[in-house]
């Protein structure tokens, strides 16, 4: 394994971005500077674009010229101490320059004694009194002799002795203040113009000779240069970035040397820095300005393009021999586009994640997926932790609940990159490499995991899908593993929960390999525990039918027990459990053992929904039906019961006369009570009795095998289109509402449905007269309705429909038309005669609105062999201005109706002919070809003939053939007109 450093480089000896065209700029740069000026110049790049680099490769340009001297100051390095301080004592270092006692105390603190406090303590006290009283006891005991004088002395002497020890018995304090380094902005420019000008009072002999020569020959000197290098200052504080450029414009840029300083800068963070130190001013433009003003020049390193960083991102992988696949190489290419030092870093970080994986196999297999694994966990660490549990939203985002979409928000372009790669990899994989983890349910993932034991149905199923290749591994960590272990351990909650779950898996993903375990696991816990604890019946029932389908039918005997014993007294009826047992299980046997049930859940209310035929036959008994009919209390209103039992109606197929005639005695007694009602109460009943009779039509079929009594019909029709009394006058409700649309349309929707149930034989002679006389688009729009809303046929009234259409311009009547016209009998044969759509054929192509849809009709029955020739006639009668003006898809199916067995019909049709001629098959053009020959032999329609062959529509072959005619035709010797005579010789000379 060999690392990367990520150090400075000359790039003359690499260069994998063609960056060193930007050291030879800079270099050009500084040549060209300004004489005995401090120049600034701006280098601008990105973070990791090589600005250290290109700095280093410019100045090992200058390594043979000793007048090119370079210093490098690292603002960030520094960042927590004075600028100025180290800037110059950085400066000092590298220049060699020996500090001198002016800038010393700049970089000391200076300390000095204010005074010196005594103090005397007892104990130094008691010595000195000791001292003295010895002294005084000599004194006195001495004559001033010869032997006196030396004792005095002696005392003298001892007496300064202890007066000497006494004193340093006394603490001496002394004050002393520090007087910390001075560092003005001043002195800053003082001290640096002290280096500088020792900097460049070293030039040597040869120097100064070069200036004078130069001086005297007005050739341009170029003398010492000191390039000054602050790098690292985006990185630094706002207010520290601010006071850089600050002192180097202000205090150092004053200078009259060859002072070059050059900033390698990340420009975009810079003026981030910049304005956010003057953050709250609105001036933007001043902090632009100030930015600008910073740099006398600017070399801007260009953005790279992504061949260039693929081409560097492979060339760092074959430089030092790393093992890493292209697709590695793609990845860190396209993900760091912008930054080369981020593709070295993730190469180093990617050869440590390696060494997680003892398997060397599985990493050489494995690294681009490792890879995109480390790139997310570096980069996008929220969706990370999303992946730790659920590696499945890797290759699939749109299965991350709405809440969490936050989290991936930023991931998704890099997502988007490596696609194609994330696809090539199992989830196993991804989890392995997330997880770290190889467990023998290791292969699973874990957010498999997470859906079983959150009992999450929906997303397991999704996640199934996506793993078919561990199915079974996934099936027995939830059987052998989960419910093996609620079983064991009695935990109910746990083992209701897991039958629900298996259940609803069911019903998407049979089980069958599994069942005898899972029956084998329940049975032992009991079916009715779980049935009487359970929730979603649905899913459970289903799952119990599909048990004892496979033989499998403990669950389904204890279910039929549950519901069987249901009883009002002791309240324990569950009638959703019996509506799942209903909507599941429903074999004729099973129905047979819930009569009883059905009947005490159902019997007085409630509906149930979607009963099979069978059930229909065998639950819903005459007894239950007449119970249910002595219900109906609301002759306005399609309540639940009078919807549940027209709804019976319209499925059970043993249904009884008796039961119809209850049912409609009912309705019409109560209707009738009351004959004094205004017309918008009849309207109420009106829209009750369409909705009852609806369910009628719909089961129309059998509705007339039971029912030949059509008494209460006419009974209803009387009630409500017969005069009434209102208020002592006589009303008829269809004169009361001819001027009301909803109203009337209603009414005479009611009119057609009685005329339907009645088998036709109620006629409504005055009714239908007086709406088509009056009201003929209130009646059209009724018909489509029924056609268009209801899905009738209408093949009892269809003449009638047809004889109020009067117009094809209008789009119910025009759908009327159409429905009428490919309307047949269950024996193919249709029901209205061609003379009877044909006679609105004029209607049809006068194209005057609708064209599109015309059109589109008149195709449909010039493809239909029962009309396509009536159609074509029609067409052809219109004349050649209106046949020359339609599409090409009708003239295409005109032609079709001429051949051998038709052309004596259509022989004086010469639009007809014109259009086979142009573009009829070659057996059309045949038969025409012939027709003309024979018109020419015999001297009759000569004109239109020649109109035909002059048409250019023939071949070659038939061409001559015509001229051979035409030809003999003149050679007769009979008197032919000069038009005719020019015409032929014409084609002969063509």
């Amino acid at each position: 394994m060999r690392y990367i450093i990520d150090e400075e480089i000359n790039l003359e000896k690499k260069d994998y971005l063609n960056s060193k065209q930007y050291s030879k700029a800079l270099k050009q740069i500084i040549d060209a500077a300004p004489e005995n000026k401090v120049f600034t110049v701006g280098l601008f790049g990105g973070w990791g674009t090589g600005k250290s680099s290109i700095i280093k490769t410019t100045e090992e340009l200058y390594k043979n010229d000793t007048s090119v001297k370079f210093v490098k100051y690292d603002a960030w390095q520094y960042v927590n101490d004075s600028f100025r301080r180290m800037f110059l004592r950085t400066l000092q270092e590298q220049l060699n320059y020996k500090e001198s006692e002016y800038m010393k105390k700049f970089y000391e603190n200076k300390t000095r004694d204010v005074k010196v406090n005594h103090k005397i303590t007892l104990f130094n006290v008691i010595y000195i009194l000791i001292g003295i009283l010895i002294t005084v006891f000599v004194l006195k005991n001495q004559t001033f002799d010869i032997a006196a004088k030396i004792g005095t002395v002696s005392a003298w002497t001892l007496l300064s002795t202890i007066l000497t020890i006494g004193t340093k018995y006394f603490d001496c304090l002394k004050v002393s203040v520090t007087e910390p380094m001075v560092f003005a902005p001043e002195q800053f420019t003082d001290c640096f113009k002290e280096i500088i000008n020792w900097f460049f009072s070293k030039e040597s002999f040869i120097d100064k000779c070069r200036y004078i020569i130069t001086k005297l020959t007005n050739e341009e000197f170029h003398g010492t240069k000191l390039i000054i290098v602050i790098d690292n200052i985006d990185r630094c504080q706002n207010e520290v970035a601010y006071s850089l450029l600050s002192d180097i414009k202000t205090f150092l840029g004053n200078q009259n040397k060859n002072i070059i300083f050059i900033v390698p800068v990340d420009d975009v963070e810079l003026k981030k820095q910049i304005f956010n130190k003057t953050k709250g001013s609105n001036d933007n433009k001043e902090n632009e300005e100030f930015l600008r003003k910073s740099f006398n020049t600017v070399l801007r390193i260009k953005p790279f393009v992504e061949t260039d960083m693929y081409v560097f991102a492979k060339k760092i992988v074959e430089q030092n021999n790393l093992e890493f696949n292209d697709d590695v190489i793609y990845l860190a290419s396209k993900k760091y586009s912008k930054n080369p030092r981020r593709i070295v870093q993730l190469y180093n970080n990617l050869l440590s994640e390696f060494t997680f994986y003892e398997d060397k196999e599985f990493v050489e297999k494995k690294q681009a997926m490792i890879c995109i694994c480390l790139i997310i966990r570096e980069e996008y660490f929220d969706f990370y932790k999303l992946l730790i549990n659920s590696p499945l939203f890797l290759k699939d985002q749109t299965l991350i609940d709405k809440k969490n979409k936050d989290d991936i928000a930023s991931v998704e372009d890099f997502l988007l990159i490596s696609k194609t790669i994330i696809q090539k990899f199992d989830v196993t994989v991804i989890e392995k490499i997330i997880n770290n983890n190889d467990s023998y349910y290791a292969g699973i993932p874990g957010e498999i995991k997470d859906t079983i034991n959150n009992f999450n149905c929906e997303k397991f199923l999704v996640l199934l899908a996506n793993n078919l290749k561990i199915k079974n591994e996934i099936f027995s960590y939830l059987i052998n593993n989960k419910v093996v272990s609620a079983v064991r351990n009695r935990n109910k909650n746990e083992i209701f929960n897991l039958f629900n779950f298996i259940a609803e898996v069911n019903t998407k993903e049979g089980l069958d390999t599994y069942l005898q375990n899972i029956d084998g696991q329940f049975i032992q816990y009991g079916y009715k525990n779980i049935i009487e604890s359970t929730s979603n019946y649905d899913a459970v029932c289903k799952f119990i039918e599909y048990l004892a389908e496979k033989h499998f039918d403990t669950a389904k005997k204890d279910l039929i027990s549950i519901i069987s014993n249901f009883n009002v007294e002791e309240k324990n009826i569950n009638k959703d459990l019996f509506d799942s047992t209903l909507k599941y299980c429903n074999d004729f046997n099973t129905s047979k053992q819930l009569v009883s049930s059905f009947d005490l859940i159902y019997g007085e209310s409630g509906t149930p929904s979607n009963l099979t035929q069978n059930q229909h036959d065998t639950l819903i008994t005459e007894e239950f039906i007449d119970k249910r009919i002595q219900k109906i209390t609301n002759n306005k209103v399609m309540d639940n019961n009078l919807l549940f039992l027209c709804t019976i109606f319209s499925n059970k197929r043993n249904y009884t006369q008796d039961n119809l005639n209850k049912f409609f005695e009912n309705i019409t007694k109560t209707m009738t009570s009351n004959q004094n009602k205004t017309f918008e109460v009849l309207h109420e009943e009106i829209v009750f009795m369409i909705q009852i009779f609806i369910f009628f039509i719909k089961n129309y079929e059998t509705y007339k095998k039971v029912y030949s009594n059509n008494n209460y019909l006419q009974t209803i029709h009387n009630y409500f289109f017969n005069p009434r009394n209102v208020n002592g006058s006589q009303k008829v409700y269809l004169n009361e509402i001819l001027n009301n649309e909803s109203y009337l349309s209603d009414s005479v929707l009611l009119i057609k449905l009685i005329y339907i149930l009645s088998k036709e034989t109620f006629l409504m002679p005055n009714e239908y007269a007086q709406l088509k006389a009056h009201r003929s688009d209130v009646l059209m729009s009724a018909y489509y309705e029924l056609i268009d809303k209801y899905d009738m046929s209408l093949i009892g009234i269809a003449n009638r429909v047809l004889d109020v259409i009067t117009s094809l311009d209008n789009q119910e009547q025009l759908k009327l038309y159409t429905h009428f016209c490919f309307l047949v009998k269950e024996n193919n044969v249709y029901v209205v005669t061609i003379d009877k759509i044909a006679s609105k054929f004029s209607l049809l192509t006068d194209f005057t609105n609708l064209k599109e849809e015309k059109q589109k009709l008149i195709i449909e029955l010039c493809d239909d062999d029962h009309y396509s020739e009536t159609i074509t006639d029609s067409i052809i009668a219109k004349g050649d201005e209106f046949i020359n003006n339609l599409p090409s898809d009708i003239l295409s199916r005109i032609k079709k109706v001429f051949n051998e067995d038709t052309k004596d019909k259509y022989r004086n049709n010469y639009v007809l002919l014109s259009i086979i001629a142009a573009k009829g098959t070659k057996e059309q053009k045949r038969i025409i070809k012939n027709m003309i020959i024979e018109n020419i032999h015999n001297h009759i329609e000569i004109k239109e003939s020649l109109n035909l062959i002059e048409s250019g529509s023939f071949e070659q072959s038939i061409q001559n053939e015509f001229k051979t005619t035409l030809h003999s035709y003149l050679e007769e010797g009979i008197e032919i007109e000069e038009e005719v005579k020019e015409r032929i010789g014409k084609i002969l000379d063509e």
